[in-house]
Order: structure tokens, then sequence, then C-alpha cells
């Protein structure tokens, strides 16, 4: 149970299994919040996998969607919410983009993805980030990044990074739905 404007983490040094679906009433505080799940402190095999989350209609303020892992593969069943969605699997030692071509077999585990996305990812941003949806995904001999969904952003852009090794490998396959940024650059 979180308050108007709180925050909600998930923090593992190992994997987070949280497949539920979350509900959370709107956000009204004049405060941004976020739902994060964090597996940075951990290793290649601390992966995460997190159910559908929904905002209830109404946020003044932004709720933001951040999950994040050292090169460890992250499924999400989707989100919708008032803020941000940022999906990335290129931390190493909690830095961001710290997994690159370079050190991928030691970042990265082998013939997995590094991002699969079953549900619609829908930002409306009201943070007003320049990146209303990020995917940055770093693979070895997997895809980088599958979704299954839709991808919209009422405001601002859809940014899409992957990284992959491998003759099996392929950067982004999306098979579903429409990618939609209404007032991006």
């Amino acid at each position: 149970d979180t308050s108007n404007g709180g925050n909600l983490s998930f923090v593992s040094n190992g994997s987070i299994n949280q497949t539920g679906a979350i509900s959370l009433s709107a956000n009204t505080s004049g405060s941004a919040s976020a739902v994060t799940y964090d597996t940075t402190s951990g290793n290649n095999a601390s992966g995460i996998a997190a159910g559908a989350l929904t905002i209830a209609a109404g946020s003044t303020s932004s709720i933001d969607y951040v999950v994040k892992s050292s090169g460890a593969p992250i499924a999400t069943s989707g989100a919708n919410v008032p803020g941000s969605i940022v999906l990335d699997n290129t931390y190493l030692g909690s830095v961001d983009n710290g997994i690159t071509s370079a050190n991928i077999s030691s970042g990265a585990p082998s013939n997995t993805t590094a991002i699969t996305v079953t549900g619609a990812l829908t930002a409306a941003n009201l943070s007003g980030a320049a990146n209303a949806i990020s995917l940055q995904a770093i693979g070895n001999g997997g895809f980088g990044a599958k979704v299954s969904a839709s991808m919209t952003a009422t405001k601002g852009d859809i940014y899409v990074n992957t990284q992959t090794t491998g003759l099996s490998g392929a950067g982004f396959a999306f098979y579903g739905g429409d990618i939609t940024a209404n007032s991006g650059n």
C-alpha cells in the first residue's frame, strides 16, 4: 500500500518474480513518484518478471515505471502510466549503459531475449521526459527486445536502442499493435 505520491520499489541483488497485476490510485499529490524494479546490484542472472501495471485515471502528477537490471533478462506484462516508462538491462555496477558490445559476453547471459514485453506500454508522460518510453537492451546471441503489443506515448518520444551479438540475434522484434508517439520529435 502506498500513499498518494509515494514510491513503490522492488529491489534485489537476485531475481524479482512479481507476476501479479498491480493497480494504483491516481497521483494527485503534486509530486512525481515511481514504480521501480531494480536488480542492478545483482548480476546477469538477476532477472525481472513484472506483472501488468495500471494507474487509475485522473493523475495530475507523474508515476514513472522503471525496470532495470545488470544484463539480466526483463519481462513485463505491460504498463499504463501517467509518467514515463524505462526498461533497461544495460546497467553494470549500477552504471547505465555499462554493458557494451565490448563486454557483452560477460555482461549478458547467452541466447536469451534481453527485454520481453507482452502487454501494451502506454505513457502519458506528465513529467515531460524527452523519452516517454525508453527500451535499452543488450543481448548475447538472443533478441535485444521482443514486443508483442502496442507502444503509445501521449507526449514525448519512443526510444529503442538494442545491441546483440551472434547469428541468432536480432535487435528489435515487434509483433503486434501500433507504435504511436502523439507529440514526440
